[in-house]
């Protein structure tokens, strides 16, 4: 592969179309015979082939989150074995794709961690009992607005 070779646009579509495909920038390289670096460079020196990239990632991506969809939801085949013959299939599903699809649709499913600045001088006995037993920081001070107000920094 020659880090030189010529930018032309045959081949920045076919470089798009294997990124539609869910591949990476090195496979779709590879796909039409230049080095990862020389698409970068085109693409660094091309604003139309940047654009054209982007939008073949987006469907890239697009392609990649209806495939893991498709396995959560639908289930993949896998033959079940007995003395090394195939006896049957059985399906399983992706609880783990079901969980990331999840993630990044809906807010509550993400893993997300607020940090509590609390002034505990700012506390009564009640309220750092509640602490201490483990009840969430917003719940204990959203019992004393004020006192959440002068609390919490």
């Amino acid at each position: 592969m020659s880090p030189h070779s010529t930018f032309t646009p045959e081949k920045a579509e076919d470089f798009c179309a294997v990124l539609s495909r869910g591949e990476s920038p090195g496979a779709a390289a590879d796909a039409i015979g230049v080095s990862r670096r020389t698409a970068y460079t085109w693409r660094k020196q091309n604003p139309e082939f940047k654009l054209a990239w982007d939008a073949a990632i987006e469907r890239g991506t697009d392609e990649l989150e209806d495939e893991a969809k498709r396995r959560a939801w639908a289930g993949v085949e896998k033959p079940v074995f007995y003395q090394g013959a195939v006896v049957g299939h059985v399906r399983e599903y992706s609880d783990t794709l079901l969980i990331f699809l999840l993630k990044a649709r809906r807010e509550k499913f993400r893993e997300t961690q607020i940090v509590f600045n609390v002034d505990y001088s700012q506390l009564n006995d009640e309220q750092l009992a509640r602490l201490a037993s483990g009840e969430h920081p917003r719940a204990v001070l959203a019992s004393d607005s004020e006192l959440a107000s002068d609390a919490v920094q």
